[in-house]
Parts: C-alpha cells; structure tokens; sequence
C-alpha cells in the first residue's frame, strides 16, 4: 500500500491534470471543430495551433480520452487508498488505539513576543516532528493522527495536512502549556504526550475553530446507548478527545457539540469504549496520601455469619407474618435454620429455604409443612443453584463441561481424569463448535470449575517419580448437566442426544 508522501503525489498529479492539462486539451479540441468558420481566419496568432488541431483532430482525441481515463483511475486509486486508510483507522479504534485531531501553536509560547524567538517553541515543535516510542516502558502505546503542519498564521494557528504518527502517552508527564488548543508533554526520561482540548470542535478549510459557549455532548461508554443519545454516526475528523469531565464513570465526553451533529450524522464511524478514564480515577483512590489515610481512620468491620439459634430467631418472626398458625409441623423452622448455618450462615437462604418448603407443600397438596419438605425444598434449591452457575458459564466453560460429561459416559474408566486427556478432548470439541481452542493455562483457569461446586478436583502427590497433578470429576448430577449443555449454541454442532443414550442404557441417569 501506498505511503503518505505516494498519496500527496497522487494527490498532486490528479489535481494537475484534472484542473489545468484536460481543460487546456478540450479548449483546444474545440476551437479546432469550429476553426473552419470565423475562428480560423480571424487571427494569424492562433491560425498555426487550430490548422494543428484541425489535421491532428483524431490523435489530439485520442489522447484525450487516454488522459481522462487516466485522471479517472487516478482518482479511483486516491478514493481506494482513502478507503483502506479510514478502515485501518477505524481497526485501530476498535483496537483501542486514540485518534485526536490537531493542535493550535498558541500552546508553543503562548507569551513570545516574536514568532520564531521562543527556544522552547523550537523544542516543541522538533519534538512534535520527530514522535518515537521511545521512552517509559510501562506507558501505553497509542497511535494519534495528527493532521497538522507548521506553517504560522497571524492567528498563530497551523494549517492542516496529513501526517500519521505513533506517540507514547504516560501520566506523569509535564505539559509544555494547555490554556487553549492541544499541548506536548516531556517527560524526564524524554517521553512525549499529546493533549488535545475539547473547545477545539471543528475545522473548516484547513483551520481551527474554537468556540467557547455550545452545550458538548456526552454519551454513555455502552455502544447501545448511542441511539438514544442521538448520535449514531461519528466522522473520525471530529473526535478530538474522549474524557469523563462529568465524574461519572458512565459517561464520556464525544469531543463534538450538538450543533455539529446534523453534519455528522452523515459518517459512519462508530465511537469506541473509552476505558482509560476510569482506570485513571481508580488509580487516584488507590493512592491516597498516607497523612489523608490517617485522618480518615480507616477501619474495617467485620460481620459474622448467623449461627442456628440466630436464624431461628428471625425465621420465627417472619414465619408469623407468613404462614397462618398451626402450618408450620414441628422442627421445620431448626432443619431451615441447620442447613442454612452449616452452608453460608445467610438469613436469605434460609429464608428462601422455608419459602420453598411451603411452596413445595402447596403444590402437594398438604395441610402442614414437614420436615420431608425442608428436605426436598433443599435439594430443590441446590439443582437450581448448580444448573444457574452452570448456564453462567463462558462458552469455553461450558466446552469443559461438555469434555468431561463426554468422558463420563463414553470412557467412565478415565474419570476422574488428569488433565493432559481432558485438554485433548476439550480441543476436539472445539474444533467441531467452529471455535479457537484456548492454551493450556487459559484452560486450566477454566478447569477451576470445582469453585463453582460443578467439577471435584483432586490433589495428587506421586513423589518424585510421578509428580504432583490434578484429577477432575463432575460434582453434580449428569442429568443436570445434560440439560444444561442442551440449546446452547456453543454445543449445536455437538450431538448431545448420542450421550444422553448411552448415559441412560448405562443406567447414569437413573442414579444422578
């Protein structure tokens, strides 16, 4: 693909021959169609050049055609690189990268009284042209286009051209001014930084435009707010800078003014999630001032779980709100208060656990609450708990599932399996659900499903000989793990009814 000095070429030679070269031809084809009437005796000065027209019509017509084919595809080519560019641009929004537009030189020496005499403003700008990588390594990299060059105005604005360059942005870095327009930063250790300023909303010619008083737009970081905002189309031109200036974290400042944005409705640019922002305010409580923290007294409090006795307490209160008197049987309220002290100590679960168990009772038919239905209430409420953290799962989440659900029913000899086998099955079904697999760390973090209470893992130590790894089995019913591996599109190209068929001939299913 073509460079940015290529372009300017491009630029030039279509501009050239589109503007003065076919006008000139065409002028002259002209005059040589009509130079037999009063044209052609009318001066001795043109006679040679329209007797030349005359004879040569056919080639001078040629050529003419020649020529605007080759202004068309010229053309053609500039709108092509343009197009590839703008896309490559749009990649990189997507990718994360910032593209901020411009800068005024007010920011250069903002107190020089002669352009040209403020060393500082010669530093600026030899910093500005000559923009490297170089520098603090744990910055972030971004790649800003700059559509400036240095030629000064009276107004002490620069004009604008083209120029793609990749910068190095910190947040420590030193601003050389900001009152106005955009500002280089230096670090000590020779790291530049651009800033741009939101009054700077628009160019028109190739020049600044700074407007103080217009109402800016902001818009929500979530893409399907931009609707509602109105504005669904951003021109890349105009996005200058993206800044939560609200204090909210949900919001981020367009760099454009409602004013602009009949005009801008027209692009089709979509305004990527600014992240930057609230990194930044999380870095900011993280490092509070030690004399700050000790004047705020910091303090953590601790709360305790409930124990039986404290749950029973507030089950009795809420149960006489609830049920009419003489439903509850008796140690229905201490079998709720037990299994929820021995799980979280939560007041919701046992609460939730009596709910169900009066719910479970209804729907049976029966005049009093029992233990028996604590019972099944509970086991209830945990098929429910494991099958929503197992439908939470990522996708390749739910393919571990699937790996070891597949082991289970067609290699029962291999559970519980270690975790060389279970990675080679995982890939297989990735491949067959059209995914990218991931690596073995990547899918080790996924194996953790044993935090969920989906997969029990198990230590083994086999001393030096065979090492220390890890053995992996389900921990909830196969059942329930077949019903939830079934509509999800992650397992549509994978035949669930195959192992539910030979679960059931195995006699699986009956004993989940």
């Amino acid at each position: 693909m073509m460079n940015d000095d290529d372009n300017g070429l491009l630029k030039t030679v279509s501009a050239f021959i589109g503007y003065y070269l076919l006008p000139l031809i065409a002028i002259t084809i002209t005059a040589a169609v009509i130079a037999d009437k009063a044209l052609f005796d009318s001066s001795y000065i043109i006679q040679p050049s329209l007797s030349f027209a005359k004879d040569n019509q056919s080639a001078l017509t040629v050529i003419l055609s020649g020529l605007l084919l080759f202004a068309y595809m010229m053309q053609y080519q500039n709108q092509r690189i343009q197009r590839t560019i703008m896309n490559r641009q749009v990649n990189l929004m997507k990718a994360g990268y910032t593209p901020i537009l411009g800068v005024s030189n007010r920011e250069w020496g903002a107190d020089r009284t002669k352009l040209g005499d403020d060393p500082d403003q010669d530093e600026a700008n030899r910093l500005f042209l000559s923009l490297s990588n170089s520098g603090n390594s744990t910055a972030r990299d971004l790649c800003i286009w700059t559509e400036i060059s240095y030629e000064p105005t009276k107004d002490l604005d620069y004009d604008y051209r083209s120029c793609l360059s990749p910068l190095r942005r910190t947040s420590d870095a030193t601003w050389w001014h900001s009152d106005e327009g955009g500002a280089l930063a230096q670090t000590e250790d020779k790291t530049t930084e651009f800033k741009a300023d939101p009054k700077v909303n628009q160019i028109e010619r190739g020049w600044f435009k700074f407007k103080q008083e217009r109402r800016p737009v902001f818009l929500h970081t979530a893409l399907e707010d931009l609707e509602e905002a109105g504005v669904k189309d951003v021109e890349i031109a105009f996005i200058l800078k993206y800044t939560a200036t609200t204090g909210s974290e949900e919001e981020i400042y367009l760099g454009a003014y409602e004013t602009d944005l009949p005009r801008l409705k027209d692009y089709d640019m979509w305004m990527y999630r600014a992240q930057e922002n609230k990194e930044d305010r999380a870095k900011v409580i993280k490092k509070i001032d030690p004399q700050v923290e000790d004047t705020l007294c910091e303090r953590e409090i601790h709360f305790s779980p409930y124990n039986a006795t404290e749950l029973k307490n507030i089950l009795s209160r809420r149960s006489e709100l609830a049920f009419k008197p003489d439903v509850l049987g008796g140690g229905v309220l201490e079998l709720c208060s037990a299994y929820a002290a021995q799980d979280k100590g939560s007041a919701r679960q046992a609460l939730d656990l009596l709910l169900e168990a009066g719910d479970f009772a209804r729907r049976q038919g029966d005049a009093t609450v029992s233990e028996s239905h604590v019972r099944e209430a509970r086991k209830l409420l945990e098929k429910q708990r494991i099958e929503e953290s197992m439908q939470n799962l990522t996708s390749h989440g739910h393919l571990v599932l699937f790996a070891v659900v597949s082991m289970t029913i067609n290699n029962p000899k291999m559970i519980p399996a270690t975790k060389q086998p279970l990675f080679d099955r995982y890939s297989e079904l990735a491949d067959i659900a059209g995914g990218d697999s991931l690596g073995g760390r990547a899918f080790h973090n996924h194996a953790e499903l044993s935090m969920l209470g989906i997969l029990l893992r198990n230590k083994r130590n086999e001393g030096r000989g065979g090492g220390i790894y890890y053995e992996y089995r389900l921990d909830v019913p196969l059942e329930a793990a077949l019903n939830t591996l079934e509509n999800l599109l992650v397992t549509q190209e994978l035949d669930l009814s195959v192992l539910r068929n030979r679960a059931t001939q195995q006699g699986l299913l009956d004993d989940s």
